[in-house]
């Protein structure tokens, strides 16, 4: 897409010789894309990743690790023939030089040597987080008969950051409000959907990250494997953050009468 520009029938979507009149569009072309430019629309509250996808190296579990840096946490994800490293911060908290600089230490600890040398892409991208910005944003895009989407939309979830759930789901309920011939109720769908619960992810975020949450969760999971279960459904968009304190609190209570009964049996 080179041009957009609004006409009284609608908004004309122009690339190179050719260009057509519709009479709504979804903006899914990213929180830097060309559809958000054209709507003087300027990223707001957005983290970083910085990594990449190595080739060449295998593994068959998930690490997490959480360097008491900001807000910023650390992963190594397996995927066929490689892994998918990085962190993800906030610029505005960690600079990029500090945010590599425990990268590469995380990986110097949990991958072979050599690792640099290994093939496959390296990136760094916005990561365009849930905020106040998110509905101002889609609400700006209707009043110009587009309706924003994904990383366009800003969905992603503020703690974990993901953001292919809800830039699948918001896509999906872009498309049936233009079907349904109610465009207008889009923002409404989204706020209902995914306000309450990335509202919360926020407060989490600031829980986790500057509290002493992030530092002991780890340790604590490595030890007890209900907390581990709880977690990996937060990951997996399985478990909602509504109910995600009583679930721990559960968990770690049903580990205490364990722990006690292990205890005596050492003495």
């Amino acid at each position: 897409m080179e041009g957009l520009d609004w006409l009284p029938e609608g908004v004309r979507v122009s690339g190179g010789s050719d260009a057509r009149v519709y009479d709504w569009i979804v903006g899914a072309d990213g929180v830097r894309g060309p559809t958000r430019r054209r709507l003087g629309l300027i990223p707001q509250g957005d983290s970083l990743g910085l990594g990449g996808s190595l080739r060449g190296v295998e593994t068959d579990r998930l690490v997490l690790a959480f360097p008491d840096l900001a807000d910023a946490y650390l992963w190594i994800f397996p995927r066929p023939g490689g892994v998918s490293v990085g962190i993800a911060y906030t610029p505005e908290l960690l600079s990029i030089g500090a945010a590599r600089a425990a990268l590469d230490s995380f990986l110097d600890r949990w991958l072979p040597r050599g690792w640099r040398d290994l093939p496959g892409p390296r990136y760094r991208y916005p990561i365009p987080v849930w905020g106040p910005h998110t509905l101002a944003a889609v609400r700006r895009g209707l009043d110009h008969r587009i309706l924003l989407a994904g990383d366009a939309a800003a969905v992603a979830d503020p703690l974990t950051r993901e953001g292919i759930r809800y830039g699948l789901l918001s896509g999906t309920w872009a498309a049936e409000h233009l079907l349904a011939g109610e465009p207008e109720r889009y923002p409404e769908r989204l706020d209902a959907e995914l306000g309450g619960e990335l509202s919360r992810a926020g407060r989490a975020r600031r829980i986790f990250f500057e509290g002493p949450v992030g530092q002991w969760m780890v340790p604590v999971a490595h030890a007890l494997p209900g907390i581990r279960t709880v977690l990996g459904d937060l990951l997996a968009c399985q478990q909602p953050y509504r109910g995600l304190r009583r679930r721990l609190a559960r968990e770690a209570i049903r580990f205490a009468p364990l722990a006690r009964l292990r205890e005596r049996g050492r003495g």
